[in-house]
């Protein structure tokens, strides 16, 4: 995939590795490649059921920071055997992610503290989304307790 140039691959909409065991550095490697424009309509990777634990976690949220991955990108990291560093490591990133970009991450075994800080991080993505469109009228109906 590294000899991969841009647009290589202009159909390709979804990649689901659901259940493989490409470890971190596999997770970092993909991103990289597709953070290199090789398939410009994509929109979804999948990584369903994939043990890549914090640090490969920690591996999409260094491509989500770089800005490099489409914008509207859909990431699934559900069951990954994700705990709170990457969690976190993810919630850092996601200012730097496109604005349409969506992470899931159900069924993990990271904390409280870290799901209020990937709350929080989307929360404040959302408020500049509306500062920016000209479209906030009030604060949010609803607070994140602390």
């Amino acid at each position: 995939a590294a000899g991969l140039k841009p647009g290589a691959l202009p159909a390709l909409e979804i990649l689901n590795f659901a259940g493989n065991y490409f470890g971190a550095r596999g997770i970092a490697s993909l991103c990289d490649v597709f953070g290199r424009g090789v398939a410009p309509r994509l929109k979804g990777l999948l990584f369903p059921l994939m043990p890549i634990g914090d640090e490969g976690a920690a591996a999409v949220a260094a491509a989500l920071t770089t800005g490099d991955l489409p914008r509207k990108l859909a990431l699934c990291l559900n069951l990954c055997d994700v705990g709170d560093e990457g969690a976190r490591a993810i919630a850092d990133a996601l200012p730097h992610a496109g604005q349409g970009c969506q992470v899931n991450l159900a069924l993990n075994r990271f904390g409280i503290a870290s799901q209020l800080a990937l709350l929080e991080a989307l929360e404040a993505k959302r408020h500049a989304a509306l500062l920016r469109s000209g479209s906030f009228r009030s604060k949010s109906r609803y607070t994140i307790a602390r």
